[in-house]
């Protein structure tokens, strides 16, 4: 039957979760690992930086998860301050969780700047992309058939860089 709580949490102990073995899942065509809801969790994270923190405006960034079973969607907000300059890749570092270890997985996800970027990107393809076993985000941009590291003084002073990404926590 329904079990109905009129007020209060139900509470999972430790090393449990709500199974869903009970429905076939998978369809016709798949094949369903792990049937039980085991973790669900959302905050905020502040991560660290290829080249250091100090181009970055921290009072005005913004980074948030969720995590529901080992899904994590994840996104954010950096802005940096006006003395943004470097050559460098850049990226940002100690994502809240590490992607899954299968050399066949590097999840992509959507990146996007505001216009005060130093550099019109807007022909080009840009996105971010986590390696496998990894908590680094790394930003690129796709110009015709050259694929390169978005730097910062692609980005420059000011500017703000928009992500979003789903992918599989190990």
């Amino acid at each position: 039957g329904n079990v109905t709580i009129s007020d209060g949490n139900l509470i999972v102990a430790a090393g449990h979760g709500i199974d869903f073995s009970a429905d076939a899942g998978g369809g016709s065509s798949g094949s369903a690992g792990s049937e039980l809801l085991d973790d669900y969790e959302h905050g905020s994270w502040t991560p660290t930086y290829s080249d250091g923190s100090s181009y970055i405006d921290t009072g005005s960034s913004n980074f948030q998860y969720i995590k529901i079973g080992d899904l994590v969607h994840l996104w954010g907000n950096i802005r940096t301050n006006g003395s943004a300059t470097g050559s460098a890749a850049f990226y940002a570092q100690s994502l809240p969780f590490s992607t899954v270890n299968s050399v066949s997985y590097n999840p992509i996800g959507s990146l996007s700047g505001d216009n005060g970027w130093s550099e019109d990107l807007s022909d080009s393809n840009m996105i971010c992309q986590l390696s496998h076993n990894s908590t680094n985000l790394k930003f690129y941009k796709n110009s015709g058939d050259t694929v390169g590291s978005i730097t910062l003084n692609n980005i420059g002073p000011n500017a703000n860089i928009l992500f979003s990404i789903n992918y599989r926590s190990a």
